[in-house]
């Protein structure tokens, strides 16, 4: 199997990353920290197939720790992503669906 380090605070998104890779073989391993996160790499680095780094976790001190986690173990890929959504998003959604 193979592991995936998420680092998300987010419960929804961490269940839906976990059902869209784990029927495709993968292990989806959560930290909510960025501490977490560098103490979990410190032990399984060689184990892990890449990172998906919630850039909301990545905010002051989690981005100086993304940079380290990317001079450390330059070997695991580091994806960041966020999901933004617009102040009036939805309420623009309801109306279109009626």
């Amino acid at each position: 199997m193979k592991n995936i380090l998420l680092v998300s605070q987010d419960l929804d998104l961490a269940e839906k990353i976990k059902v869209i890779l784990e029927p495709k073989g993968f292990a989806v391993l959560r930290e909510n920290t960025p501490q977490g996160a560098r103490d979990y790499l410190a032990c399984h680095h060689q184990q892990t197939q890449f990172v998906f780094y919630d850039a909301d976790v990545a905010k002051g001190e989690g981005m100086d720790i993304l940079l380290e986690l990317k001079d450390l173990y330059p070997g695991v890929p580091i994806i960041t992503a966020t999901a933004l959504r617009a102040e009036n998003q939805d309420q623009d959604n309801k109306e279109h669906l009626q």
